[in-house]
C-alpha cells in the first residue's frame, strides 16, 4: 500500500513573533530549519520510498520540503508547487499579533475565527500592506481576501483529487509539505472529520455535600469550555466539591489564558472525575496539573461511552 506523509512547515519568522501569517510569505527561522531537517530524518527512518512531493508556493513550505528531502537523500524526486496548498488566508488579521488581537476582540471571538469550520476572519482591505495583487506568483489567480477552513478545503480538495490522489493510486509514496490549515483541511477529508472540529464536552459540579451546583457544555465554536461554564454556574459553591467531565480538562490554551485544569484547581475543586483522557497536544496532561496541585483525579467512569462519542476527534488529533 502506498504511503502518504504530511509535513507542516517549520517555525517561521511570524510564528516566532506570534503574528497571523496566512498567505504572507514569512521565511523559516533557524529553529524552523532545524525542525525541517529533523522531519526529514524521521521520514528517512521509516524506510518509505518517496517518489513524488508536493508543496505550496510559499517560501516556508518550499524550504521545509527542500531541507527534509536533503536529509532523506531524495532531493532528486519531482516536486510540484501549487497555490492550492497555501495556508488559509487570514484576511484582515494578517500581520496582527495574536495576543493583542485576542485582547482587542476577545479570546472567544478570535478562537471562532481560528478554529470554527465556516466562519472566516474579516476580509483584507485592498491596496494595503499585505495585498498580494502584484505578486507574480498569483498572476491570473482570483486571490481570496479571507478564508475559513471550509473555503480552504474547497480549494485544496480539487487539487488533491486531480494531482495527488492519482499518484498514490498508481502505487507511489507521496510527501506533502504545506501549512497547518491546508493540511488540517486535507486531514478532515481523509478521516471524515465532522465540520465542528472542537469536541462538545460536558461538565457538572457537585458541592462538598453532593448537591448539583454547576453544569456546562462547550459553547459554539469551542468556546467557552464546559468547565468554565460549570464553574461560573457554581461560583463559590464549587470549593471542596467534585467535577465530572466527559473529556480531560485542557493543560494549556493557545491564547495563553488560564487552562481548564488550572481553573478547576483555582476554584478549590477537591476531586475531578474524567471519563477519558484527551490525546490532543494542548489538552493532554491536564490531569497531571490537577494531581500535582493536590486534586484527586479518577479516570475511566463512562469511558466506553466517551470513546464512542469522541472517536472522530481522537482520530483527527492523532493524525
Amino acid at each position: 500500500m502506498p504511503k502518504l506523509a504530511l509535513i507542516r512547515h517549520g517555525q517561521s519568522a511570524w510564528n516566532l513573533e506570534n503574528r497571523f501569517t496566512g498567505w504572507w510569505d514569512a521565511d523559516l527561522t533557524a529553529q524552523g530549519e532545524a525542525e525541517a531537517r529533523a522531519s526529514g530524518q524521521l521520514l528517512a527512518a521509516t524506510g518509505a520510498d518517496f517518489r513524488y512531493a508536493f508543496t505550496s508556493v510559499q517560501t516556508r513550505a518550499i524550504r521545509t520540503l527542500w531541507l527534509a528531502l536533503t536529509e532523506m537523500k531524495r532531493a532528486w524526486i519531482p516536486v510540484e508547487k501549487d497555490w492550492h496548498l497555501n495556508e488559509r488566508h487570514y484576511g484582515g488579521l494578517t500581520g496582527l499579533d495574536k495576543a493583542e488581537t485576542a485582547a482587542r476582540h476577545g479570546e472567544d471571538q478570535v478562537h471562532i475565527w481560528r478554529r470554527s469550520y465556516d466562519i472566516p476572519p474579516p476580509p483584507l482591505a485592498a491596496g494595503g500592506t499585505y495585498d498580494l495583487a502584484s505578486d507574480p506568483r498569483y498572476r491570473g489567480i482570483d486571490i481570496p481576501d479571507t478564508e475559513s477552513l471550509k473555503t480552504t478545503l474547497e480549494r485544496v480538495l480539487p487539487y488533491w483529487q486531480s494531482r495527488i490522489a492519482p499518484v498514490l493510486d498508481d502505487g507511489h509514496d507521496v510527501l506533502i509539505a504545506a501549512h497547518g490549515n491546508s493540511l488540517r483541511a486535507l486531514v478532515k477529508h481523509l478521516f471524515n472529520v465532522p465540520d465542528e472540529t472542537n469536541p462538545s464536552v460536558g461538565c457538572v459540579i457537585l458541592d462538598a455535600r453532593g448537591h448539583l451546583v454547576g453544569e456546562g457544555v462547550t459553547g459554539q465554536g469551542g468556546r467557552p469550555h464546559a468547565e468554565e461554564v460549570a464553574l461560573e454556574d457554581a461560583g463559590s459553591r464549587a470549593r471542596g466539591g467534585t467535577a465530572y467531565v466527559t473529556l480531560e480538562p485542557c493543560r494549556e490554551r493557545s491564547s495563553g489564558a488560564a487552562s481548564c485544569s488550572n481553573k478547576l484547581v483555582s476554584a478549590g475543586i477537591a476531586r475531578v472525575v474524567v471519563a477519558i483522557e484527551d490525546p490532543h497536544p494542548t489538552a493532554r496532561d491536564g490531569i497531571h496539573i490537577m494531581k500535582n496541585a493536590g486534586v484527586r483525579v479518577d479516570i475511566g467512569r463512562g469511558k466506553l461511552g466517551a470513546a464512542r462519542l469522541y472517536a472522530w476527534f481522537f482520530k483527527s488529533a492523532r493524525a
